[in-house]
């Protein structure tokens, strides 16, 4: 479904918040709009802070390296230096993806 930008934030985490629960596995139990919204605050610091450690490593221009070695160097760098390692992981593969083209890791 396509909705217009101007909706008020209130509706957009509460069309998350119904997709989310309609889409899960039935295992699952369903998160309520709070849980959601702490969820995605969790996943956006670890990613802006992953992407700064991944800019870094691409900025070393390590000789041979192919964009999936970038993105591990990148974790590693990730957990050396935060205080909790890097959780969310399967995100870390899109970086390899990015504006690369010909590599598959």
């Amino acid at each position: 479904m396509c909705v217009a930008n101007g909706q008020r934030k209130s509706s957009f985490w509460k069309r998350i918040e119904q997709s989310y629960n309609t889409k899960k596995c039935s295992d699952w139990p369903p998160r309520t709009l709070r849980s959601l919204g702490g969820r995605w605050d969790f996943i956006k610091e670890q990613v802006g802070k992953f992407a700064g450690h991944h800019r870094q490593i691409q900025l070393e221009h390590r000789s041979g390296d192919a964009p999936c070695d970038e993105v591990g160097a990148g974790i590693v760098r990730y957990n050396t230096l935060e205080k909790r390692p890097f959780a969310v992981a399967l995100i870390a593969g899109l970086f390899s993806r990015k504006n690369r083209s010909g590599w598959t890791c």
